[in-house]
């Protein structure tokens, strides 16, 4: 009986683990994001990048990837650290294009790949999706293109009842709906932009950004939606008007009552600033510093902190530590052996597409600083022969040093490394003199010019 008992309870023990088990493991796949279906082009691989703020456009962390099928099908799944986020999708070594993607949904596009000129692009259409807000955004999106070509011109150009027929449209797609998936669509920016511009419809556009201040909330959708309404709007004005400067841009978002709204902005404003040679960057510091302090918003303190760190500069004006690396010939090199010259760290990655568009302009600045300088190129890449075949593509090692880092964790840890693209500037002397966190440009001819 007693042995009859403790089987009983051994085998009620293992269902429980096993059932456990089985909803933790479907609780995980749901998680799951999922992106799908077609590339139109002969490309090898896709990748997916999370951009880690709505105020860091151009900093990116890896998510997944996958190889495309011989059929031009692909299936990139990867788990997202928060409800939504915004989303690089990107061919290897080629175009990108960004959204925002939730939690646990579903997306199927096809891909193409558009040329133009001096550039290429991805021409994205949604087959399907599980996401309702995507959904309908995409719908509002189709409107919006639909009625351009019902009101251009042979040429291409709009024709003057272009604007009227887009506020009379959308004016009465907002009357019906007021969520977030009309206050955040990227077509209702177009519809803003129309009204803002003509003193026929200022009562309207009012209704609509006060809609927008009262529903508004501090999601990736949100925040996106108030740089590109209200945001980019300042800036360009205070440049168009030749008065870009920190002080001119806060007193117009100091106009907006909604302290929300004014905290989003004020935080735009100064992660722009960061690293650029027109802006103070102290006085970039200590405003971050300010409205760190003052924060009232807890959601709203993780964006403030992300840019706050990129303007982190406390390994500036020391001397650098000597990290040794691994040339893709199997050859060590080191930091040390490239005293008496400039040194410029590159970290990079072949999914980062900021990192493969700053990277076209290093070798003409290597060439020009009449060979003071050198570039060290780093990525963390465990997959050799993509890093091999972006070389082969672009020619960039006659120029530049690829290397991979046999000292991840240290590395990573001592240059504060969240995202890329990163640079670091060391002098002959081996300190380190400067960061960037965008294009490297100034920050290299700031120094050796």
């Amino acid at each position: 009986m007693a042995l009859h008992l403790r089987i009983d309870h051994l085998v009620m023990r293992l269902f429980t683990l096993v059932t456990l088990f089985t909803i933790t493991l479907s609780a995980t796949f749901a998680q799951r994001t999922l992106i799908q279906g077609k590339v139109l082009a002969d490309y090898e691989n896709i990748q997916a990048a999370k951009i880690i703020s709505p105020f860091l456009s151009e900093q990116i962390t890896f998510l997944g990837e996958s190889q495309i099928n011989d059929d031009g099908s692909f299936e990139l799944q990867f788990v997202l650290d928060e409800e939504e986020a915004k989303v690089q999708i990107s061919l290897e070594n080629g175009p990108s294009f960004s959204m925002i993607a939730r939690q646990g949904q579903s997306y199927e596009f096809e891909i193409q790949v558009k040329e133009e000129k001096i550039f290429s692009y991805l021409k994205e259409t949604l087959i399907s999706t599980s996401d309702k807000v995507y959904s309908k955004q995409n719908e509002l999106n189709q409107q919006l293109t639909n009625l351009r070509k019902e009101h251009s011109k042979a040429n291409g150009a709009l024709k003057g009842s272009y604007n009227a027929a887009l506020v009379e449209r959308f004016t009465a797609q907002f009357k019906e709906d007021k969520s977030v998936v009309v206050l955040t669509s990227p077509a209702f920016r177009k519809y803003v932009e129309s009204l803002s511009a003509s003193k026929k419809y200022q009562e309207t556009y009012q209704s609509f950004m006060n809609t927008f201040m009262e529903q508004f909330e501090f999601s990736t959708r949100y925040i996106d939606a108030a740089n590109n309404l209200i945001y980019w709007p300042i800036l360009y004005e205070a440049m168009y008007s030749k008065e870009g400067r920190l002080s001119s841009i806060q007193d117009k978002i100091d106009e907006i009552g909604d302290p929300r709204i004014k905290s989003v902005l004020t935080l735009a404003m100064l992660s722009y600033g960061i690293g650029r040679k027109s802006y103070d960057q102290k006085i970039i510091q200590s405003k971050l510093s300010t409205l760190q302090n003052s924060n009232p918003y807890p959601e709203f303190e993780k964006y403030i902190e992300m840019s706050a760190a990129l303007l982190n500069e406390s390994l500036i004006g020391e001397e650098v530590q000597n990290f040794t690396f691994q040339k893709l010939d199997g050859s060590d090199i080191s930091i040390d052996q490239f005293r008496g010259e400039y040194l410029l760290l590159d970290f990079w990655a072949t999914w980062c597409g900021p990192c493969v568009k700053n990277m076209k302009k290093l070798p003409a600045l290597k060439n020009n600083s009449g060979s003071k300088l050198n570039v060290l190129c780093i990525t963390t890449e465990t997959n050799h022969k993509k890093v091999r075949s972006f070389i082969n593509r672009t020619g960039y090692d006659k120029d530049l040093i690829f290397v991979t880092s046999k000292e991840d964790k240290p590395l990573e840890s001592y240059f504060k490394k969240r995202a890329i693209p990163l640079y670091y500037l060391i002098n002959p002397e081996g300190v380190i003199v400067g960061k960037a966190v965008t294009d490297p440009t100034e920050l290299i001819q700031t120094h050796l010019n």
